[in-house]
């Protein structure tokens, strides 16, 4: 069950998203899907930062974070920051063997700009 409840717009379409563990590193793995595309999996969490970039290719863009395991605190939570080179903004992601947590990403209309 996807369960949306965090939205961003951006100004690029070209991001850089980071993805650690902002708790105690308990072994969660998680794996990362970027509209119909996995761009990471079966990924163990750690305090530092891995970074992904990403190019959007449309307006309404979702990225999912799937819990592939609780990790020895539950539920598995994620930091996902999103960088569009204008800002930065940070989400905590819980997701758990039931529910996935979305962040639907907008590319802003820079038309005329």
């Amino acid at each position: 069950k996807q369960v949306s409840t965090k939205t961003w717009t951006v100004k690029k379409n070209k991001i850089v998203l980071q993805v650690w563990d902002n708790n105690k590193e308990d072994g969660d793995i998680i794996s990362l899907k970027f509209n119909d595309k996995w761009i990471l999996t079966d990924f163990l969490l750690k305090k530092e930062k891995h970074t992904i970039p990403l190019t959007l290719n449309k307006k309404e863009n979702q990225l999912l974070l799937f819990a592939e395991n609780l990790g020895s605190i539950t539920p598995n939570t994620a930091a996902v920051s999103i960088d569009d080179n204008v800002l930065v903004r940070t989400f905590i992601l819980n997701s758990d063997m039931n529910k996935s947590e979305t962040i639907k990403i907008s590319l802003a209309d820079t038309k005329g700009k």
